[in-house]
């Protein structure tokens, strides 16, 4: 059987142009615009079609690949679980939230349900620190517990009411 070259680069074509869509986005985000370098790690990275793909639409940025690419993942993976200090912040990929009531209209009596943010997606989070404090009060004069439901979601600021 004989395979031709453009016929096996084909093969690639999709997950590159998802990897090179992907990254389009993420640099055309405000908190990106000082990106200066691109960092390929991980065995795909080793690929010189992804390597020149990469190289040829961000010509403008420094591509970093570094020996063994493919190895990097598993010692940052080995490093971190060594000293889990080495990561000092993290960007929430998701928003995470809680129901609550709503507003008091008059004793006893409040709006909808509502949800409440606790960490909105894109925010940053610093490890081992507090992300914000929340005072919940019970509804009813007699109630000893508090249930939390946490949700989860993709959007900054979504509207539930239900």
């Amino acid at each position: 059987m004989r395979l031709y070259a453009n016929l096996f680069r084909s093969f690639f074509d999709a997950s590159i142009s998802s990897i090179v869509l992907h990254l389009d986005d993420l640099l055309h985000k405000p908190e990106n615009a000082d990106v200066e370098a691109i960092l390929m790690v991980g065995c795909y990275s080793e690929s010189p079609l992804l390597q020149q793909t990469i190289r040829k639409k961000f010509n403008d940025l420094k591509v970093v690949i570094p020996n063994e690419a493919g190895l990097a993942v598993l010692k940052g993976a080995v490093i971190y679980g060594h000293d889990s200090t080495v990561i000092r912040e993290r960007v929430a990929k998701y928003t995470y939230g809680t129901d609550i009531e709503g507003e008091e209209i008059s004793p006893g009596l409040f709006t909808d349900h509502r949800f409440d943010t606790l960490i909105a997606n894109g925010q940053t989070l610093v490890v081992g620190e507090p992300q914000q404090e929340k005072t919940y009060q019970p509804v009813k004069i007699d109630q000893k517990a508090l249930d939390f439901d946490i949700y989860v979601t993709r959007d900054k600021k979504p509207y539930i009411r239900y």
